[in-house]
């Protein structure tokens, strides 16, 4: 039993710290396509509804919502899987959201979403096994907050009661990050 732990633990890391260093590099793509200096802290929210169905293959919806914030000014990039164009990032600054621009390079538009959604996933079924195979037509609504400040010296996985927003998570503190995992129920 100690050693079936042991590599859960393992691949909980390895999802979460694969996370945390998207959301790292996703900083560096805004930083560099607005021409702005390293951010302060990244703030990520994503809903991911995860369907499946008997004799159906399975079907994801997301929402990714990423602000940077620097010295004078916040940049949200998001993308959602119900756009015309799902792999498509759209920024836009806070205070003027006429300074506006696209992340344009498709091929990493779409390896960062999936990337970004098979390190949820994956972490999702280590801390709820099964739960994903039993949605009885219902969507599993997974939502993750996640803090990251660039600047910090990297940390070792470890789980925190601290500041959690919701009830029913799990969050941890790795890489740069602190993320927290939810089930929201319907």
């Amino acid at each position: 039993m100690g050693d079936q732990q042991s590599k859960a633990n393992e691949m909980l890391e390895f999802h979460l710290r694969q996370l945390d260093k998207l959301l790292i590099n996703m900083g560096e793509r805004v930083q560099k396509e607005a021409n702005l200096p390293k951010p302060k802290r990244i703030r990520t929210q994503i809903d991911i509804y995860y369907y499946e169905f008997p004799n159906e293959p399975m079907w994801i919806q997301y929402y990714i919502d990423i602000d940077f914030h620097y010295e004078d000014k916040k940049i949200r990039c998001y993308t959602y899987s119900i756009d015309p164009l799902p792999y498509q990032i759209r920024c836009y600054n806070h205070q003027n959201e006429e300074e506006s621009f696209e992340l344009l390079n498709p091929s990493q538009n779409s390896s960062f979403i999936e990337r970004t959604i098979s390190a949820i996933l994956g972490a999702y079924n280590i801390l709820n096994p099964g739960v994903l195979k039993v949605t009885n037509y219902i969507p599993t609504h997974i939502r993750v907050d996640a803090y990251t400040d660039p600047n910090q010296p990297e940390k070792n996985l470890k789980r925190t009661d601290e500041d959690k927003i919701f009830r029913n998570s799990n969050k941890y503190n790795i890489g740069k990050s602190s993320i927290e995992i939810a089930s929201l129920k319907y």
